[in-house]
């Protein structure tokens, strides 16, 4: 829903006072509202809903992806308590934000059995015109959520150097790009421009310019945010944010490699946004994994699949390799959904005996962080 609010703004969203009565009338003492906008982009005065909690994150993103679990563990356990508890999630429109959680709580529920289908039975249900969860970023971390549930716990953060950043089939003058991490609590950021080492070069082709930044002792991890902008083209004029993309480094591609097509950066979704950009643009990023020397703890956990985990959304099998924890030998591992009995069956065969080997199951409505 829009947010509850007060003042002129009650004049186009949800008058606060009317919230109110309607949960009084129709879910007495059986509702909670969840509350995803930062207190200082809007809040209401204290006391306004008896049960209340909040999980805020900017406009126009997505969450961390730590919180999505906490969220859904949080909402799913108020609707265990009662057959007659009701949830409702806002943010400012109830579009974006309230949408990426509300789709991620289906799955949690089993109610959507896909990361589309739960897309887009939110967008049915609340846009006219089905634009409900618009934002490329926020549909990522649907399906990133989605892979949680199957493996049944959140990944382990791994750490990545950031190698190559390349920007294709684009007509800027001088683009330039800030880098934000956010791992574990600790968040950092960098400038291509004034503090990030890297050498940056550019080809002019028949689809558009290229640009490219080879980079230079950049170690990341966990969530991360590239934005992009034009720098200025003379004295008066000032920097020009473009576009931006969102994604977690535990589900990239086995080789480090990640291309983003123009469908699939968060570019402002008005005509003459679009306009702007040609539709050749494309982001494609490259990492490669740090080593850390002496370690000893094992980078593939038993109960957790390895980074090069090859994974299809639209298949009910799952194949991808991980090392014996006994043996020390790689295993080809499949993995069946099954929807019916709502949890994941895996079962690990010896890729010369092709002997299976006992696995754990991962219940889907269980989740166990094992992020630190």
């Amino acid at each position: 829903m829009g947010f509850p609010s007060t003042g002129m703004e009650a004049a186009y969203r949800n008058p606060l006072e009317e919230v109110k009565k309607f949960f009084k009338i129709f879910h007495p003492d059986h509702y909670k509202v969840f509350n995803l906008c930062p207190p200082d982009e809007r809040n209401y005065p204290k006391g306004s809903f008896v049960n209340y909690d909040g999980f805020a994150f900017e406009d126009h993103m997505p969450p961390m992806l730590s919180q999505i679990p906490e969220f859904t563990l949080n909402a799913s356990s108020f609707l265990a308590e009662h057959p007659e508890n009701v949830v409702a999630i806002h943010c400012k429109a109830g579009k974006g934000r309230s949408g990426c959680m509300a789709a991620c709580l289906l799955l949690k529920e089993g109610l959507s059995g896909t990361p589309e289908e739960a897309i887009d039975h939110f967008d049915t249900k609340r846009a006219a015109d089905k634009r409900g969860v618009t934002i490329p970023s926020q549909r990522r971390y649907v399906y990133y959520y989605d892979r949680v549930l199957h493996t049944g716990c959140m990944p382990q953060l791994q750490e990545f150097n950031l190698t190559e950043v390349i920007l294709e089939g684009h007509n800027i003058l001088h683009p330039f790009f800030e880098l934000s991490m956010h791992m574990d609590g600790f968040s950092t950021s960098w400038n291509s421009r004034t503090t990030m080492s890297n050498e940056y070069s550019r080809e002019e082709l028949n689809t558009g310019s290229k640009s490219r930044w080879k980079c230079e002792d950049i170690k990341v991890g966990g969530d991360i945010r590239i934005d992009f902008y034009q720098a200025p083209r003379d004295f008066f004029d000032g920097d020009r944010y473009l576009f931006r993309l969102w994604l977690h480094l535990n589900y990239l591609p086995p080789d480090g490699h990640i291309a983003f097509p123009f469908e699939d950066l968060d570019i402002s979704r008005s005509d003459k946004e679009f306009l702007k950009f040609p539709t050749d643009l494309q982001v494609r990023l490259k990492f490669s994994p740090v080593d850390e020397p002496g370690s000893d703890e094992d980078p593939l956990s038993p109960t957790l699949p390895s980074a090069r985990r090859s994974y299809e959304e639209d298949k009910a099998e799952i194949y991808y390799e991980e090392l014996d924890p006994r043996s020390g030998e790689e295993l080809l591992v499949q993995e069946c959904l099954t929807q019916e009995e709502d949890y994941s069956t895996v079962t690990a065969y010896d890729s010369k005996a092709e002997t299976p080997c006992p696995q754990p199951s991962a219940p889907r409505d269980s989740f166990e962080d094992n992020s630190d």
